[in-house]
């Protein structure tokens, strides 16, 4: 298959290398910080972390990061294994919006070139209310399930601006954490996002059709605002990229750039105020030790965060935030196939369907050669009930499933793998999502710090589950620290 690499330079110029969606400027190339001789713990070499420890870097600081893992990334991490031929898969981060400068600026640094998450001029399936239907781009669908008629002629599109499109209309500067959210949205948060759906005037089928690729039950817990904040920050972008070779090659290049800073195999148990710093006691190969550092970044999730002792100065609003914020749980269920041969009825290998497999992708899009991997992204509720089974079960499961919408699934099947980041000891869940009343209870406290110590990461950025999340977080908590110093 012919791939088509996308020029980095074409999408977003110099101006990505300057300035963020919330126009913060970037600390590379700026303002010098003050204190070379100051000393900064990173716990966590995921992206957020590795973003931090760069900056820092770059202004002479230095910069001790601790990664619990053999591995930098966190959940940017790339599957090569058990496939076979060259092929690979996200069990992470997947996709770049054309809209995420930050993502885009840091493949421009280290010259990685973007391919399309997905290939362009081919049909999608569907598998709902039992049928399987193949969707051409633009083509009307006539939906098996219960709809007024007004929602049968309108199709997805049409939905998403009836029941949405108002709403978002009313959305401004959702990028500003410091203005987020405002007085005249946080009504929405009183509600899930299947509750704000109905209260719009949607039908229960119109519900289902608007909220495929995510459970039901996930999306009867979420809080609606925040649904509305991740769709409006998605709004503008027109396509997704991904890295070609592995979305990996980005915290692997910037973890190159940090050489012998970073200490792998190494956690921390416990952070204790000191009268001039704060004291680390980490387990590194079976042993502990202790540090003490002038300032300490905090880049792991707080579903791992809160594992660990706080004898650190923390007001009540922060620690109920790292006691309850919640990470979704996620299952990824690959399947190599011989060939590609959703290619054969110009089927893009994606689909969506009320199942509980929820979303398939054809993960080896781009990629040489002629095998291929279907992947399931299953999260929330039907996740916790597929990590409850057994390897081969989940295989079979997701086979049987992704059937209904590829049938010659059975005639290709090679082999199948999956991961679960309930399971992964170092996530404890995917991305962080909020419960209703959580964004105007435990928001205005997720990224603040508390005292000498600072807290980046995805989950405390307006992109929850996204890279480019966890770079704006890395570059904030750095710019906090160098006014520090």
């Amino acid at each position: 298959m012919r791939r088509s690499v996308l020029a980095l330079a074409a999408i977003g110029g110099s101006s990505l290398l300057r300035q963020s969606l919330s126009g913060s400027v970037l600390l590379r190339g700026g303002q010098e910080g003050k204190g070379a001789s100051r000393k900064v713990l990173v716990i966590g070499a995921g992206l957020a972390g590795l973003t931090a420890a760069s900056e820092l870097r770059s202004k002479g600081i230095q910069i001790t990061v601790f990664e619990a893992r053999q591995r930098p990334g966190g959940r940017v991490h790339t599957l090569r294994e058990p496939f076979t031929d060259g092929l690979y898969a996200e069990a992470g981060a997947t996709r770049i919006p054309d809209n995420h400068d930050l993502t885009l600026s840091y493949c421009r640094q280290f010259e990685l070139p973007l391919v399309p998450f997905r290939p362009g001029g081919l049909s999608t399936v569907y598998y709902v209310g039992g049928k399987r239907i193949i969707v051409k781009r633009g083509a009307s669908v006539e939906w098996p399930i219960a709809l007024n008629d007004e929602e049968q002629k309108l199709g997805i599109a049409g939905l998403r601006e009836k029941y949405i499109g108002g709403v978002l209309n009313m959305i401004t500067d959702a990028a500003d954490d410091t203005r987020w959210p405002p007085e005249s949205l946080k009504m929405y948060d009183e509600l899930t996002w299947v509750e704000f759906l109905r209260k719009q005037g949607a039908s229960p089928g119109a519900v289902t059709l608007l909220t495929l690729g995510h459970n039901r039950g996930f999306n009867e817990r979420v809080s609606a605002l925040s649904w509305l904040r991740y769709i409006i920050l998605s709004h503008s972008r027109n396509r997704m990229y991904k890295i070609d070779g592995g979305n990996d090659r980005l915290p692997e290049a910037l973890a190159r750039e940090a050489g012998d800073s970073i200490q792998y195999q190494t956690s921390v148990l416990r952070l204790a105020n000191t009268q001039n710093g704060v004291k680390a006691t980490y387990q590194q190969h079976g042993r502990q030790g202790e540090m003490e550092f002038d300032f300490v970044i905090s880049a792991i999730p707080f579903s791992v965060l809160r594992t660990m002792e706080l004898s650190i100065d923390c007001s009540e609003g922060k620690r109920r935030a790292i006691d309850t914020l919640q990470h979704v749980s996620c299952v990824k269920i690959y399947l190599q196939t011989a060939k590609r041969f959703w290619l054969e009825e110009n089927a893009d290998g994606f689909g969506l369907t009320d199942l509980p497999v929820s979303e398939i992708w054809d993960a080896s899009a781009m990629q040489k050669g002629e095998k291929g991997i279907l992947q399931s992204y299953i999260t929330g509720d039907l996740a916790r009930e597929f990590e409850s089974m057994g390897e081969p079960d989940r295989i079979r499961a997701m086979a049987e499933q992704t059937g209904k919408l590829y049938p010659q699934l059975q005639k290709y099947f090679e082999k199948g793998f999956s991961y679960s980041w309930d399971d992964d000891e170092w996530a404890r869940g995917a991305w962080a999502y909020y419960r209703p009343k959580e964004m105007t209870t435990l928001l205005p406290f997720i990224g603040t710090s508390e005292g000498r110590v600072h807290f980046a990461g995805d989950h405390t950025s307006p992109w929850p589950g996204w890279m480019q999340g966890a770079i704006h977080s890395g570059q904030r908590v750095a710019r906090e620290i160098v006014a520090r110093t």
